[in-house]
């Protein structure tokens, strides 16, 4: 699939959709396909019941693949994002983390309340989210990329559109509709 017809589809099949079922959301929701087409991740600052979640539900619900949902406190541990280390590995004298259905298997990741968690948390988010490596144990590359096989069906997006959200750091400014803050 040519670049032009991804970004068409997610248009026509994903974004829109979207704009008819978000009131006065136009603006964010563009962010999002900008943020998903351009590999970047995407940072919603607002006040509360602005439905910043709602979006970012509504687009992973859009999509096929697996998505990582999780709501950040000041106790979240690295461990309940990334997993735990392999016990049997480790006897083996090996540190691997099992990262079955945590974030870094994710191909959307959506961390609820980002402000509210611990240094912890933070630092071990950092190079996932900047270096796009996952390191804990064995160093591992992003596993996923936006590619251009990537192609939306009418009812959801196919597995691999779904990881060009996946470990992205969005920045970007300007003001929400309604007067909050940017992104």
């Amino acid at each position: 699939m040519k670049p032009t017809e991804f970004t068409t589809r997610l248009a026509t099949e994903v974004l829109e959709p979207m704009k008819r079922d978000f009131v006065a959301k136009d603006e964010i929701i563009d962010l999002l396909g900008v943020c998903l087409v351009g590999g970047e991740n995407l940072f919603i600052l607002g006040p509360p019941g602005t439905a910043k979640s709602a979006l970012v539900h509504q687009l992973a619900a859009r999509m096929e693949g697996r998505t990582f949902d999780y709501l950040l406190t000041r106790f979240t541990e690295p461990t309940e994002l990334f997993g735990p280390f392999d016990i049997r590995k480790l006897r083996e004298g090996e540190l691997e983390t099992n990262t079955a259905g945590m974030l870094p298997e994710a191909s959307l990741v959506f961390l609820d309340e980002l402000l509210n968690a611990n240094s912890a948390i933070l630092n071990s988010l950092l190079m996932v989210l900047n270096e796009r490596v996952f390191r804990r144990g064995n160093p591992s590359p992003p596993r996923n990329r936006l590619r251009s096989e990537c192609e939306p069906t009418t009812s959801s997006w196919r597995a691999g559109a779904a990881r060009a959200m996946r470990r992205r750091s969005r920045r970007c400014t300007g003001p929400m509709p309604g007067g909050s803050s940017g992104c």
